[in-house]
Protein backbone atom coordinates (compact mmCIF):
# COMPACT_ATOMS: atom_id res chain seq x y z
CA UNK A 1 0.00 0.00 0.00
CA UNK A 2 1.40 3.61 -0.88
CA UNK A 3 2.03 6.36 1.76
CA UNK A 4 -0.88 7.82 3.11
CA UNK A 5 -0.13 12.01 4.29
CA UNK A 6 -1.89 13.25 7.54
CA UNK A 7 -1.62 16.56 9.10
CA UNK A 8 0.12 16.46 12.54
CA UNK A 9 -0.97 19.69 15.28
CA UNK A 10 -3.40 21.37 16.34
CA UNK A 11 -5.09 24.40 14.15
CA UNK A 12 -4.78 27.67 15.71
CA UNK A 13 -6.54 29.37 12.62
CA UNK A 14 -6.36 32.72 11.41
CA UNK A 15 -4.13 35.37 12.88
CA UNK A 16 -4.26 39.25 12.18
CA UNK A 17 -2.08 42.18 14.07
CA UNK A 18 -3.48 42.60 17.02
CA UNK A 19 -2.13 46.17 17.80
CA UNK A 20 -4.62 48.99 18.55
CA UNK A 21 -3.35 50.81 15.11
CA UNK A 22 -2.89 47.83 13.61
CA UNK A 23 -4.40 47.98 9.58
CA UNK A 24 -2.89 45.30 7.34
CA UNK A 25 -5.39 42.59 5.65
CA UNK A 26 -2.24 40.46 5.88
CA UNK A 27 -2.38 37.68 8.25
CA UNK A 28 -0.80 34.28 9.65
CA UNK A 29 -2.20 31.23 10.56
CA UNK A 30 -1.22 29.07 13.46
CA UNK A 31 -0.74 25.04 13.74
CA UNK A 32 -0.02 24.21 17.01
CA UNK A 33 2.64 21.16 17.48
CA UNK A 34 3.66 19.59 20.85
CA UNK A 35 7.10 21.48 20.92
CA UNK A 36 6.04 24.66 19.24
CA UNK A 37 3.41 27.00 17.39
CA UNK A 38 4.46 26.78 13.17
CA UNK A 39 3.27 30.27 11.78
CA UNK A 40 2.29 29.32 8.07
CA UNK A 41 2.05 31.88 4.68
CA UNK A 42 -2.05 31.78 3.19
CA UNK A 43 -0.48 29.11 0.71
CA UNK A 44 1.16 26.62 3.21
CA UNK A 45 -1.86 26.99 5.47
CA UNK A 46 -4.26 26.19 2.24
CA UNK A 47 -1.56 23.06 1.37
CA UNK A 48 -1.70 22.16 5.17
CA UNK A 49 -5.53 22.51 5.60
CA UNK A 50 -5.86 20.35 2.00
CA UNK A 51 -5.04 17.27 4.12
CA UNK A 52 -8.03 17.14 5.07
CA UNK A 53 -10.27 17.47 1.55
CA UNK A 54 -11.23 14.05 0.51
CA UNK A 55 -12.13 12.26 3.60
CA UNK A 56 -13.74 9.57 1.44
CA UNK A 57 -10.02 8.78 -0.24
CA UNK A 58 -8.31 9.06 3.05
CA UNK A 59 -11.17 6.70 4.71
CA UNK A 60 -9.68 4.14 1.81
CA UNK A 61 -5.82 5.19 2.71
CA UNK A 62 -5.74 6.52 -0.72
CA UNK A 63 -4.80 9.96 0.05
CA UNK A 64 -1.21 10.48 -0.21
CA UNK A 65 1.34 13.13 -1.16
CA UNK A 66 0.78 13.04 -4.38
CA UNK A 67 -2.96 13.77 -4.17
CA UNK A 68 -2.10 16.37 -1.97
CA UNK A 69 0.00 18.20 -4.40
CA UNK A 70 -2.11 17.36 -7.34
CA UNK A 71 -5.18 19.06 -5.17
CA UNK A 72 -3.18 21.84 -4.20
CA UNK A 73 -1.51 22.87 -7.41
CA UNK A 74 -4.90 23.23 -8.97
CA UNK A 75 -6.37 25.46 -5.45
CA UNK A 76 -3.20 27.66 -5.75
CA UNK A 77 -3.49 28.06 -9.23
CA UNK A 78 -7.32 29.12 -9.42
CA UNK A 79 -6.54 31.81 -6.50
CA UNK A 80 -3.22 33.06 -7.09
CA UNK A 81 -3.23 36.55 -8.60
CA UNK A 82 -1.88 36.95 -12.46
CA UNK A 83 0.94 39.00 -11.29
CA UNK A 84 2.57 36.55 -8.98
CA UNK A 85 4.83 33.50 -9.51
CA UNK A 86 2.77 30.10 -9.34
CA UNK A 87 3.34 28.14 -5.87
CA UNK A 88 5.95 25.84 -5.45
CA UNK A 89 4.27 22.87 -3.72
CA UNK A 90 6.71 20.33 -3.97
CA UNK A 91 8.20 22.52 -1.89
CA UNK A 92 5.40 23.41 0.67
CA UNK A 93 4.74 19.90 0.96
CA UNK A 94 8.64 19.21 1.98
CA UNK A 95 8.64 22.13 4.39
CA UNK A 96 5.72 21.44 6.31
CA UNK A 97 6.52 18.22 6.73
CA UNK A 98 10.11 19.69 7.70
CA UNK A 99 7.98 21.08 10.32
CA UNK A 100 6.50 18.27 11.33
CA UNK A 101 3.22 19.80 10.65
CA UNK A 102 2.63 16.80 8.15
CA UNK A 103 3.50 13.09 8.12
CA UNK A 104 3.67 10.17 5.58
CA UNK A 105 3.41 6.20 6.57
CA UNK A 106 2.38 2.98 5.32
CA UNK A 107 -0.61 1.78 7.62
CA UNK A 108 0.52 -1.97 6.43
CA UNK A 109 4.16 -2.19 7.25
CA UNK A 110 6.69 -1.29 9.80
CA UNK A 111 6.02 2.39 8.84
CA UNK A 112 2.78 2.94 10.20
CA UNK A 113 3.41 1.00 13.75
CA UNK A 114 6.52 3.48 14.24
CA UNK A 115 4.40 6.28 13.39
CA UNK A 116 1.77 4.68 16.20
CA UNK A 117 4.81 4.70 18.39
CA UNK A 118 6.02 8.38 17.56
CA UNK A 119 2.59 9.90 17.70
CA UNK A 120 -0.59 10.90 19.84
CA UNK A 121 -4.02 10.63 19.01
CA UNK A 122 -6.23 13.57 21.04
CA UNK A 123 -10.42 12.59 20.05
CA UNK A 124 -12.43 15.43 19.13
CA UNK A 125 -15.08 13.87 17.91
CA UNK A 126 -18.33 12.57 19.45
CA UNK A 127 -18.62 8.92 20.78
CA UNK A 128 -22.02 7.91 19.85
CA UNK A 129 -21.80 4.00 20.40
CA UNK A 130 -23.34 1.00 18.14
CA UNK A 131 -26.91 0.81 17.40
CA UNK A 132 -29.20 -2.07 17.67
CA UNK A 133 -29.28 -2.45 13.77
CA UNK A 134 -25.70 -2.75 13.90
CA UNK A 135 -24.14 -3.90 16.49
CA UNK A 136 -20.35 -4.80 15.11
CA UNK A 137 -19.41 -1.18 14.19
CA UNK A 138 -19.24 1.67 16.29
CA UNK A 139 -19.87 5.24 15.33
CA UNK A 140 -18.04 8.47 15.71
CA UNK A 141 -19.36 11.81 14.67
CA UNK A 142 -19.86 15.36 15.42
CA UNK A 143 -23.17 17.32 16.62
CA UNK A 144 -25.26 14.15 16.44
CA UNK A 145 -23.92 13.72 12.67
CA UNK A 146 -22.18 9.98 12.48
CA UNK A 147 -18.75 10.46 9.95
CA UNK A 148 -17.47 7.23 10.74
CA UNK A 149 -18.51 3.44 11.43
CA UNK A 150 -15.37 1.70 13.31
CA UNK A 151 -14.87 -1.85 14.85
CA UNK A 152 -15.17 -1.82 18.35
CA UNK A 153 -11.81 -2.16 19.20
CA UNK A 154 -10.24 0.61 17.40
CA UNK A 155 -13.40 2.89 18.88
CA UNK A 156 -11.96 2.15 22.49
CA UNK A 157 -8.46 2.63 21.53
CA UNK A 158 -9.64 6.18 20.06
CA UNK A 159 -11.86 7.33 22.69
CA UNK A 160 -9.64 6.68 25.29
CA UNK A 161 -6.56 8.07 23.21
CA UNK A 162 -6.12 11.34 25.06
CA UNK A 163 -4.76 9.04 28.16
CA UNK A 164 -1.93 7.62 26.31
CA UNK A 165 1.77 7.91 25.99
CA UNK A 166 1.41 7.24 22.55
CA UNK A 167 -0.84 5.61 19.77
CA UNK A 168 1.29 2.45 20.47
CA UNK A 169 0.56 2.51 24.77
CA UNK A 170 -3.19 2.81 23.65
CA UNK A 171 -3.25 -0.37 21.29
CA UNK A 172 -0.79 -2.09 23.95
CA UNK A 173 -2.53 -1.58 26.72
CA UNK A 174 -5.91 -2.65 24.99
CA UNK A 175 -4.15 -5.98 23.71
CA UNK A 176 -3.15 -6.41 27.69
CA UNK A 177 -6.71 -5.96 28.54
CA UNK A 178 -8.53 -8.80 26.72
CA UNK A 179 -9.84 -12.05 28.16
CA UNK A 180 -8.56 -14.16 25.02
CA UNK A 181 -7.20 -12.12 22.16
CA UNK A 182 -7.59 -13.38 18.47
CA UNK A 183 -5.11 -10.93 17.19
CA UNK A 184 -1.64 -9.38 17.82
CA UNK A 185 -0.73 -5.99 19.26
CA UNK A 186 0.62 -5.42 15.63
CA UNK A 187 -1.97 -6.80 14.48
CA UNK A 188 -4.39 -4.58 16.07
CA UNK A 189 -1.99 -1.60 15.81
CA UNK A 190 -2.30 -1.82 11.52
CA UNK A 191 -5.81 -1.52 11.75
CA UNK A 192 -5.46 1.51 13.60
CA UNK A 193 -3.00 2.93 11.10
CA UNK A 194 -5.57 1.94 8.79
CA UNK A 195 -8.24 3.89 10.51
CA UNK A 196 -6.33 7.20 11.43
CA UNK A 197 -6.39 8.75 7.97
CA UNK A 198 -10.18 8.49 8.00
CA UNK A 199 -10.85 9.16 11.85
CA UNK A 200 -8.62 12.64 10.97
CA UNK A 201 -9.75 13.89 7.86
CA UNK A 202 -13.30 14.00 9.03
CA UNK A 203 -12.03 16.31 12.23
CA UNK A 204 -12.98 13.54 14.83
CA UNK A 205 -9.12 13.52 16.25
CA UNK A 206 -5.99 15.23 15.74
CA UNK A 207 -2.57 14.21 15.88
CA UNK A 208 0.60 15.04 17.95
CA UNK A 209 4.35 14.05 18.21
CA UNK A 210 4.96 11.77 21.31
Amino acid sequence: MPKVIVPIGFDGGTWYDTAPDADSEIAEYEVVTATDTVTLSKDEYTIWQLTYADPEASSRCEFGRSTLEELATLETVATQAPDKPPVDVPAVVDNLSKWGTLAEFDPETESGLEFLRSHRLFPTGDALGNSLDDRLYFRIGREGRVLLKVYSDIYTIWSRSVYDSSIWDGVSQFHAGLDDPQMTAEQIGVLVARSLPAIVANRCAYLQQS
